[in-house]
């Protein structure tokens, strides 16, 4: 069985924190997660994805929250 992690204490080595804000729900009309802004494939991959490819997924919701205030 593979150990859960609490994304609010991910290790600082393994790249970027999540951006979890603990406020988990998914958008019926986005299909990001309200608190986040992450698509459900990138919550999934977070945890064993490469520094490079979260600091991608974190340019994806930067542009996802700036499109919300556009």
């Amino acid at each position: 069985m593979s150990e859960i992690t609490n994304p609010a204490t991910d290790d600082e080595s393994a790249g970027p924190p999540s951006p979890c804000v603990g406020v988990c729900r998914m958008s019926d009309q986005y299909r990001w997660c309200e608190g986040c802004l992450r698509t459900l494939p990138e919550i999934a991959v977070w945890g064993r994805a490469t520094p490079e490819h979260k600091l991608r997924i974190l340019d994806e919701i930067k542009k996802r929250e700036a499109s919300l205030y556009s």
